[in-house]
């Protein structure tokens, strides 16, 4: 897998994204593959707008599910998942 994690991750403009009652549905055409996703994974990859870092992703994480503890590590491994299947890129970021 790769273990290359954007700090700014970016969703792919050219993934079709369907909802679905438990996640989401990810077509990428240009790649010839679907993912299906659940319905957290698809939180986390609506975050990825190329400006939101990853630990601001966890955050949103634990305060959209309740959680007592930052779920880094598990936002982390989903992100490169993302990273490797070539649906998340790096973003821009935070320029200033």
């Amino acid at each position: 897998m790769n273990d290359v994690l954007p700090d700014w991750p970016l969703l792919d403009a050219a993934l079709e994204i369907v909802e679905a009652d438990d996640g989401a549905i990810l077509e990428h055409a240009a790649r010839g593959r679907v993912h299906y996703i659940n319905g957290t994974a698809a939180y986390i990859l609506s975050l990825c707008d190329g400006e939101t870092d990853v630990a601001a992703i966890s955050r949103h994480v634990q305060t959209e599910f309740a959680l007592v503890d930052t779920p880094l590590a598990a936002v982390i491994d989903i992100l490169r998942q993302f990273t490797a299947e070539g649906v998340v890129a790096a973003g821009l970021g935070s320029r200033e």
